[in-house]
């Protein structure tokens, strides 16, 4: 499987998503808040999260790229790497509750300190990604992930 198949079913998966398209975001048509953002989006994961959820634009500015991960499997891992130019937007909103069999999953947040990781948790499908955050310079980013999805 050559590495871009691997990771747009890695983002598939990972996103939940339905759609196939596979295009970069359109910025233009966003309805950005990155001006917007209250003086606390940065005290508590929680609220951090919900922006980064909610704004494509704001989401970018809280990673450096090129963003790199690891996709495990049984035989070895690969490490992926994801440019700016590649880069679709992230949601770590709860699912749907009508969500297909193969799509379901469970988030839980477990922050410690200025870490703080997002687990990814498949219902009777595999599912089984971790999403890094560190808190660099008084602002939370998105480091890392690892997917070791089945």
């Amino acid at each position: 499987m050559t590495k871009n198949i691997i990771l747009f079913l890695s983002t598939f998966i990972f996103l939940g998503c339905t759609s196939d398209k596979k295009s970069k975001p359109d910025h233009s048509k966003t309805n950005s808040t990155v001006n917007k953002l209250p003086n606390n989006v940065d005290l508590k994961f929680e609220t951090f999260l919900k922006h980064f959820n909610s704004d494509s634009l704001f989401q970018i500015s809280r990673i450096d790229f090129p963003l790199k991960g690891k996709e495990l499997d049984e035989e070895d891992g690969k490490e992926i790497t994801v440019n700016k130019s590649e880069f679709r937007k992230l949601d770590f909103n709860e699912p749907q509750k009508d969500s297909s069999d193969t799509n379901r999953y469970e988030l839980k947040i477990k922050v410690d300190g200025n870490k703080a990781i997002v687990e990814t948790r498949g219902i009777d499908n595999g599912i089984y990604i971790d999403t890094y955050f560190e808190k660099k310079e008084g602002k939370w980013k998105l480091v890392t992930w690892i997917d070791s999805s089945t």
